[in-house]
Order: structure tokens, then C-alpha cells, then sequence
């Protein structure tokens, strides 16, 4: 599995990357992809960027947390590797409601990367139904995934 990081320069320096691997392998493995080669692209921005691809692509005229971007559709799949898409996470909106959910940042943006994942997968939360479902899995994920984290770290 593989992560393409991308840190604008308004935002954090931190290095995230083992983390978010960690989630992505995690978050995966879960939903049944264990051993497949997987690419999928991570754009920690600010939320000027976040507002601007959010009016692009949405036609909604405000700043959101994560936004994903698949690029499969159904069963399509790149030879030798699937490669699911890009999610992009506002570092400013994350460390913003953070305090929120009695999170930290790096909690926080871990837990919008699952959400994110699930969308490159798939899941939506646009009906009452599938909100359920798609937001139990991922808090079953983030739960489960932040344990082992800790525990490793």
C-alpha cells in the first residue's frame, strides 16, 4: 500500500506519514483489500485551498474538513495496482474542531483520513440509511486503528 503525501506550506511540518499509513492499512484491511497493492493520494492544505476546491467541485461556498476524490469506478482497476484516489484534509478546519470531539489534531485528521478512505471506497452519507452505516464503520475503524496505534507508539 501506498501513500502520496502532499504538505502545502501554510500548514504543519509535522511528519504524519507513519500514521496515516498505518490508518490507510488499517482502514483497508477492514473492508477486505488486505495484500492488494493500493495507491491513494493525501493533501494536508489550508482552508483557503480547502474553500476554493470545495466551490470548484461541490458548488459549495465554504471551507470543509475533507474532501475525497475516486478515481475508480465499480470494478475498474489500474493493471498491478488500484489506485483509489485523492483526499484532501484542512489541517485549519481539523486543529478548529478538534476540541470539539475531545480529539487532538493529529486524532482528528486520522479520523477525517478514515472518512475519507471510506469515500474513495464507496461509502456515502448522503441518505439517512447509508449515513449510519458508512459513520459506524468508521468510528468501529478509527477505534479500532487509534488502539493499535497508541499501543505501537
Amino acid at each position: 500500500m501506498n501513500i502520496n503525501f502532499d504538505f502545502s506550506d501554510n500548514v504543519t511540518k509535522e511528519n504524519y506519514e507513519p500514521m496515516f499509513f498505518h490508518f490507510l492499512n488499517e482502514t483497508l484491511n477492514e473492508l477486505g483489500f488486505e495484500g492488494e497493492d493500493i495507491f491513494v493520494s493525501l493533501s494536508i492544505i489550508d482552508d483557503k485551498m480547502m474553500h476554493e476546491l470545495n466551490r470548484t467541485y461541490r458548488g459549495v461556498d465554504k471551507t470543509t474538513d475533507v474532501l475525497s476524490f475516486a478515481f475508480e469506478e465499480g470494478d475498474d482497476k489500474i493493471v498491478g495496482m488500484r489506485e483509489l484516489g485523492e483526499i484532501y484534509i484542512s489541517y485549519q478546519t481539523a486543529l478548529k474542531q478538534s476540541p470539539q470531539y475531545h480529539m487532538t489534531c493529529e486524532e482528528e485528521m486520522c479520523f477525517l483520513f478514515v472518512h475519507g478512505i471510506l469515500h474513495l471506497c464507496g461509502y456515502d452519507h448522503d441518505e439517512e440509511e447509508k449515513k449510519k452505516i458508512m459513520f459506524s464503520l468508521q468510528e468501529k475503524i478509527y477505534k479500532g486503528a487509534d488502539e493499535k496505534w497508541k499501543k505501537q507508539n
